[in-house]
């Protein structure tokens, strides 16, 4: 994973590109402490998962979603 491509937004969220078409987005629940991490494919959503511990390990299951898309 590479720190460079990781870009917080105004509205909290941080996003990735993992490539030309495909973006992950993540966030914090603020009521849970815990990380969602969401896929898109052309700006639609592809993939959802919740309960990540750290933005690290949302940012893996991310990952792993694209390398098996």
């Amino acid at each position: 994973m590479n720190d460079d491509v990781l870009v917080k937004r105004l509205d909290g969220k941080y996003e990735e590109r993992l490539s030309e078409t495909w973006v992950a987005e993540y966030s914090e629940n603020p009521a849970t402490d815990l990380w969602v991490v969401e896929v898109f494919k052309n700006d639609v959503p592809e993939w959802r998962s919740m309960d990540f511990d750290s933005l690290e390990d949302a940012r893996q299951a991310a990952y792993n979603f694209y390398d098996q898309a």
